[in-house]
């Protein structure tokens, strides 16, 4: 018989081989199907380090493939905010966090009252 160690890495595979099809099919949902479902095989923190390695290379296989149709004009202030919070995320207190949490929600129904 197949013993449980072996069972659970063809969990794993098939949980991971749906979630790409998933993301490959809708460009969402790799992280909230498979991080909702790997648990049940591994430990979550484990699961945790999986996703963390697995979307990147997913994401960018996905996006090589649709490279042509992609501009990069628009995800540049997505990207350059992204590193400004990566590198200041270490250096400010949860109360910083709060307020700009405050100042963002705030702008956003200002400049969007439908929200």
């Amino acid at each position: 018989g197949m013993d449980r160690v072996t069972g659970d890495y063809i969990g794993m595979l098939v949980v991971v081989s749906l979630a790409g099809f998933v993301q490959g099919a809708s460009s969402f949902g790799f992280g909230l199907l498979a991080g909702s479902l790997l648990p049940f095989f591994v430990d979550a923190k484990l699961a945790a380090v999986y996703l963390a390695v697995l979307a990147p290379i997913l994401c960018a296989r996905l996006l090589w493939g649709l490279r042509h149709h992609a501009s990069i004009r628009p995800v540049l202030p997505l990207v350059a905010g992204s590193l400004l919070g990566a590198w200041l995320f270490p250096k400010a207190s949860p109360r910083t966090y709060r307020n700009l949490s405050l100042a963002t929600i705030s702008a956003a129904a200002v400049v969007s009252p439908s929200l």
